[in-house]
Protein backbone atom coordinates (compact mmCIF):
# COMPACT_ATOMS: atom_id res chain seq x y z
CA UNK A 1 0.00 0.00 0.00
CA UNK A 2 1.18 3.50 -0.79
CA UNK A 3 -0.35 6.95 -0.56
CA UNK A 4 0.29 9.39 -3.40
CA UNK A 5 -0.17 13.17 -3.32
CA UNK A 6 -2.32 13.13 -6.46
CA UNK A 7 -6.04 12.77 -7.13
CA UNK A 8 -7.28 9.30 -8.17
CA UNK A 9 -8.20 10.65 -11.61
CA UNK A 10 -4.54 11.57 -12.16
CA UNK A 11 -3.17 8.30 -10.75
CA UNK A 12 -5.40 5.82 -12.58
CA UNK A 13 -4.17 6.39 -16.17
CA UNK A 14 -0.52 6.50 -15.10
CA UNK A 15 -0.91 3.31 -13.04
CA UNK A 16 -2.63 1.57 -15.93
CA UNK A 17 0.03 2.60 -18.45
CA UNK A 18 2.79 1.46 -16.11
CA UNK A 19 1.46 -2.10 -16.37
CA UNK A 20 1.71 -1.86 -20.17
CA UNK A 21 5.26 -0.52 -19.94
CA UNK A 22 6.11 -3.43 -17.60
CA UNK A 23 4.73 -5.82 -20.25
CA UNK A 24 1.48 -6.76 -18.49
CA UNK A 25 -1.73 -6.73 -20.51
CA UNK A 26 -4.46 -4.74 -18.78
CA UNK A 27 -7.71 -6.71 -18.61
CA UNK A 28 -9.94 -4.02 -17.11
CA UNK A 29 -9.83 -0.47 -15.82
CA UNK A 30 -12.79 0.65 -13.71
CA UNK A 31 -12.50 4.36 -12.95
CA UNK A 32 -15.68 4.28 -10.85
CA UNK A 33 -14.27 1.59 -8.56
CA UNK A 34 -10.67 2.82 -8.88
CA UNK A 35 -9.44 -0.61 -9.98
CA UNK A 36 -7.03 -2.01 -12.58
CA UNK A 37 -6.76 -5.75 -13.23
CA UNK A 38 -4.22 -7.36 -15.54
CA UNK A 39 -4.75 -10.52 -17.55
CA UNK A 40 -3.30 -13.75 -16.23
CA UNK A 41 0.13 -14.50 -17.64
CA UNK A 42 2.47 -17.43 -17.25
CA UNK A 43 5.55 -16.87 -15.16
CA UNK A 44 8.68 -18.03 -16.97
CA UNK A 45 11.39 -18.86 -14.46
CA UNK A 46 13.24 -22.20 -14.40
CA UNK A 47 13.33 -22.53 -10.60
CA UNK A 48 9.69 -21.61 -10.30
CA UNK A 49 8.80 -24.28 -12.85
CA UNK A 50 11.03 -26.85 -11.14
CA UNK A 51 9.51 -26.39 -7.67
CA UNK A 52 5.93 -25.37 -8.45
CA UNK A 53 5.12 -26.34 -12.02
CA UNK A 54 3.29 -23.95 -14.26
CA UNK A 55 2.31 -20.77 -12.44
CA UNK A 56 0.14 -17.95 -13.72
CA UNK A 57 -0.02 -14.51 -12.14
CA UNK A 58 -2.13 -11.40 -12.37
CA UNK A 59 -2.03 -8.05 -10.63
CA UNK A 60 -4.80 -5.91 -9.21
CA UNK A 61 -4.40 -2.30 -8.12
CA UNK A 62 -7.16 -0.51 -6.25
CA UNK A 63 -7.28 3.19 -5.49
CA UNK A 64 -9.19 5.12 -2.87
CA UNK A 65 -9.37 8.89 -2.55
CA UNK A 66 -7.91 10.30 0.65
CA UNK A 67 -9.18 13.86 0.63
CA UNK A 68 -9.31 15.80 -2.62
CA UNK A 69 -5.72 15.40 -3.78
CA UNK A 70 -4.38 12.18 -2.29
CA UNK A 71 -4.83 8.56 -3.32
CA UNK A 72 -4.26 5.35 -1.39
CA UNK A 73 -3.11 2.69 -3.84
CA UNK A 74 -3.08 -1.05 -2.98
CA UNK A 75 -1.20 -3.59 -5.13
CA UNK A 76 -2.14 -7.27 -5.00
CA UNK A 77 -0.68 -10.15 -6.96
CA UNK A 78 -2.53 -13.43 -7.40
CA UNK A 79 -0.87 -16.74 -8.26
CA UNK A 80 -2.60 -19.74 -9.77
CA UNK A 81 -1.31 -23.27 -10.20
CA UNK A 82 -2.62 -26.82 -10.47
CA UNK A 83 -0.24 -27.68 -7.61
CA UNK A 84 -0.65 -26.65 -3.97
CA UNK A 85 1.47 -23.53 -3.59
CA UNK A 86 1.05 -23.37 0.19
CA UNK A 87 3.34 -26.40 0.57
CA UNK A 88 5.83 -25.29 -2.07
CA UNK A 89 9.35 -24.23 -1.03
CA UNK A 90 9.06 -21.47 -3.62
CA UNK A 91 6.26 -19.63 -1.76
CA UNK A 92 8.62 -17.64 0.52
CA UNK A 93 10.83 -16.40 -2.34
CA UNK A 94 7.69 -15.68 -4.40
CA UNK A 95 6.30 -13.48 -1.61
CA UNK A 96 9.61 -11.60 -1.37
CA UNK A 97 9.64 -11.10 -5.15
CA UNK A 98 6.05 -9.84 -4.94
CA UNK A 99 7.00 -7.32 -2.25
CA UNK A 100 9.86 -6.00 -4.37
CA UNK A 101 7.67 -5.85 -7.50
CA UNK A 102 5.01 -3.86 -5.64
CA UNK A 103 7.59 -1.37 -4.31
CA UNK A 104 9.10 -0.98 -7.79
CA UNK A 105 5.65 -0.46 -9.34
CA UNK A 106 4.71 2.21 -6.77
CA UNK A 107 8.04 3.92 -7.31
CA UNK A 108 7.61 4.03 -11.09
CA UNK A 109 4.07 5.42 -10.81
CA UNK A 110 5.16 8.02 -8.25
CA UNK A 111 8.18 9.08 -10.36
CA UNK A 112 6.01 9.50 -13.46
CA UNK A 113 3.47 11.57 -11.53
CA UNK A 114 6.18 13.69 -9.87
CA UNK A 115 7.86 14.37 -13.22
CA UNK A 116 4.63 15.84 -14.55
CA UNK A 117 4.80 13.47 -17.50
CA UNK A 118 2.28 10.82 -18.31
CA UNK A 119 3.41 7.29 -18.99
CA UNK A 120 2.91 6.67 -22.69
CA UNK A 121 1.31 3.36 -23.66
CA UNK A 122 3.87 0.76 -24.71
CA UNK A 123 2.50 0.74 -28.27
CA UNK A 124 3.06 4.50 -28.47
CA UNK A 125 6.62 4.07 -27.20
CA UNK A 126 7.32 1.47 -29.86
CA UNK A 127 5.90 3.73 -32.56
CA UNK A 128 8.30 6.53 -31.58
CA UNK A 129 11.38 4.35 -31.99
CA UNK A 130 12.70 4.80 -35.51
CA UNK A 131 13.25 1.59 -37.45
CA UNK A 132 16.78 0.25 -37.45
CA UNK A 133 18.50 0.61 -40.80
CA UNK A 134 21.79 -0.89 -41.86
CA UNK A 135 24.04 1.58 -43.53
Amino acid sequence: MDTLSFAPGDVLPVASRQFEIDEWEVFSVDAGQGAIVTRWKQMHHPLLFLFAGRINARCTVTMQPVGSDRTRMVFRADLASHDNLEESPILGPAKRAYTKAAKDYFSKVRNTLNSGATAAPRAALLQRVPPHTNR
